[in-house]
Formats: C-alpha cells, sequence, structure tokens
C-alpha cells in the first residue's frame, strides 16, 4: 500500500530541487526524505528521480506521478479549507519576479488593485531579464513569456503575446526591406540573449533560423530602442509597442512569414505550495487580464 505522507515529501524533494532543502522545511533528518522517497520506488517499482552528485532530475515516470502527488495534495488542501469554512486574510508578504519593461501598465494596475483589496500583505517586485530560480531566490510567483523550461512549476497563461519583426524606415532606406528568410540572413539583426533562434510559422510545421546578431542585448526596451534608431531589424512584442507602428517610426517586415506567437503567462513553484497570498494574486491578475483588450 502507497503511503501518502511518502507522496508528500517526494513531492517536495522534487519542488525544492533537493533531499536537503526538502528535510529542511519539513523539519525531519535529511536520511529520512531519502529513505521515504527509497521505499515509495521501491513500492512503485519504478524509479522516479536521476540521482547526481550535482543535481536531482526527473524520471519520465517520475514527472507524471509528480503530477498526481500535486493533484492529491491540492484535493487536500481544498478539503480542509472546506472544513474550516473560511480562509485566512492575506498578510505577510508576496514577492513578484517580473522581466524588464514587460507590460509595466497592466502590472501596475495588478499590484494596485491587489494591494487596496489586501493591505496586509506587502509586496515586493524584482523586475529582472535574467533566468531565476524561484524557489532558491525566494520569489512565490514570476510573470514569464514563453514555452516553461520546468516541468515541476506550474503555468498560468494571462495572455497571449504576438511578436513582430520590425525595422525602421531609415534602415530601410539604407538597407533595403528582406522579401524571403533568406534575405533576411544578409540583414543587420537586434538578437535578444535569451532568444537567439528566430521561429516562424511554416506550413508542415515551424521554421527556426539563427539570424546574423549584429548586435545582442538582453533588454527587451533597449532591443526597441535600437530598432527605432535604425540599428537593425528586431523582434518585438505587441505589449511593447504603443504608437510605433501606427506613426510610422517602426515599419512590420516579412508579415508573410509571422512568427510563432508566445504567451504571458503566471509561474509558481506548487499548488501545494500555495498561500493565500498567491492565490489572491493569481485571482487578481486573472480578472485585470480578462478584461485587456
Amino acid at each position: 500500500m502507497i503511503l501518502y505522507n511518502h507522496m508528500a515529501i517526494f513531492a517536495r524533494v522534487v519542488m525544492t530541487g533537493s533531499f536537503t532543502r526538502a528535510a529542511e522545511q519539513l523539519s525531519i533528518p535529511k536520511s529520512t526524505v531519502s529513505q521515504k522517497v527509497a521505499q515509495l520506488e521501491s513500492q512503485l517499482g519504478v524509479r522516479l528521480l536521476q540521482r547526481t552528485t550535482r543535481q536531482l532530475s526527473l524520471t519520465e515516470q517520475g514527472e507524471s506521478f509528480y503530477q498526481h502527488c500535486q493533484n492529491m495534495l491540492q484535493s487536500a488542501e481544498h478539503a480542509i479549507e472546506d472544513a474550516q469554512g473560511k480562509q485566512a486574510e492575506p498578510s505577510g508578504k508576496l514577492k513578484i519576479s517580473a522581466p524588464v519593461g514587460f507590460n509595466m501598465e497592466s502590472l501596475a494596475v495588478i499590484i494596485s488593485r491587489y494591494n487596496q483589496l489586501y493591505p496586509r500583505v506587502s509586496v515586493e517586485i524584482v523586475c529582472s531579464n535574467g533566468w531565476c530560480d524561484l524557489i532558491k531566490d525566494g520569489f512565490d510567483v514570476a510573470l514569464r513569456a514563453g514555452p516553461l523550461q520546468d516541468s515541476t512549476l506550474i503555468c498560468r497563461e494571462l495572455r497571449p503575446i504576438q511578436r513582430y519583426l520590425v525595422a525602421s524606415p531609415d534602415y530601410l532606406k539604407r538597407f533595403g526591406e528582406p522579401k524571403s528568410l533568406q534575405q533576411l540572413m544578409e540583414h543587420q539583426c537586434i538578437v535578444s540573449r535569451y532568444t537567439p533562434r528566430w521561429s516562424f510559422v511554416a506550413p508542415q510545421g515551424s521554421k527556426v533560423i539563427t539570424p546574423p546578431k549584429t548586435i545582442e542585448a538582453n533588454d527587451l526596451i533597449l532591443i526597441k530602442q535600437l530598432a527605432l534608431q535604425g540599428s537593425g531589424i528586431a523582434v518585438v512584442h505587441d505589449i511593447m509597442l504603443s504608437d510605433e507602428i501606427t506613426t510610422g517610426q517602426l515599419q512590420k517586415i516579412l508579415t508573410g512569414h509571422p512568427l510563432e506567437p508566445r504567451n504571458l503567462n503566471l509561474v509558481y513553484p506548487s499548488r501545494e505550495l500555495q498561500s493565500t497570498n498567491l492565490k489572491r494574486f493569481i485571482d487578481v491578475a486573472m480578472a485585470v487580464y480578462s478584461l485587456s483588450p
């Protein structure tokens, strides 16, 4: 018979990425954590984790089993809340990670509305385009664009993002407008460090190219400004554009080769670890974006 507390311990190991951190959070010896996970694998007859001296990773069976563990823990949490008949009023801290310059108007609306509803929560927002470990760096939630890199994280879609290839009229006057992806490879391109390859919608899936990097940057606002200054062709997201297209400051190019769309997502470590603060923040964020055009 599978012991449910073993499943909870296994889920905590996955969420923290470490036997040591799981033991610290559960206030039990590391040896006990290792023993319970080993017993669980023995009872199931499958290996759930690949262990090395540097890191842990889920096996294919482990990924599937982990999702079931999360569902079990969430159901248990809901049962407790229903039995209590209420939830505690949000208080304490909420730490949020967001990309620099990414739809800050909507983020400000979310934070302001959240603060009005739950004034006892102190909100910290850290804006950075660099990668961060949500658990290790102490974040409750993050706004992220694009596919989820970590299968142990939970992802909620806020809104779709359209991406466009753009250049300034001055650049196109000097270098001409590319009419094909092959011609694009001969142009000056401004490329994000985090997306060095550009993916286009194609009849049979997608077409991926690695554009020539005349300029590489890690800041999306800077990339847009460089395009405005005529430094090259760049990818910009619709949520970063105001009137640059309608006023003619930037011009869309290769519209017959659309870039693959992405989503703006809320990402957080676990349903099981959700605090009331985080649950209410998710509710507010989803409500704000459901009203956005």
